[in-house]
């Protein structure tokens, strides 16, 4: 039985002994089915071209391999963005501000680096835009 949960960011560690990043999209459950539950992740960091960024895993496949939560006690992005001046690591307000970047091609996105000056954690916040008023 897998205790996993959603929004969550994991390292799971394949039979290859490849080891990827991945958040806990959504956890689907059949219960009148018998089928076993299906764990849809995201990948998380650089990819090539070739592999895919979202896939399903079925229960039996996830329960072979090796799944470690990155930090039980992250919170997950529906409460940071809720509460975005607390780490979501430790939830200390000792935040610093990073670096800023920016992408106009198609859509305009901007990042911003945070750092947290209590338990040394750095995270990225992501920001597209999503109209204008003219």
């Amino acid at each position: 039985m897998i205790n996993l949960i959603e929004e969550h960011i994991y390292n799971i560690t394949f039979t290859n002994d490849r080891t990827v990043t991945c958040k806990l999209l959504k956890i689907s459950d059949y219960p009148t089915t018998g089928m076993t539950k299906d764990y849809t992740l995201e990948r998380i960091g650089d990819i090539s071209i070739a592999e895919a960024r979202v896939w399903s895993i079925p229960e039996n496949v996830l329960e072979s391999l090796k799944i470690v939560d990155t930090n039980p006690n992250i919170v997950t992005e529906l409460e940071y963005l809720n509460d975005p001046n607390k780490c979501p690591y430790c939830k200390s307000e000792s935040i610093k501000e990073g670096d800023i970047s920016a992408n106009y091609k198609k859509i305009m996105i901007i990042k911003r680096q945070r750092f947290c000056n209590d338990c040394s954690k750095l995270w990225v916040e992501t920001y597209t835009l999503s109209g204008v008023k003219i």
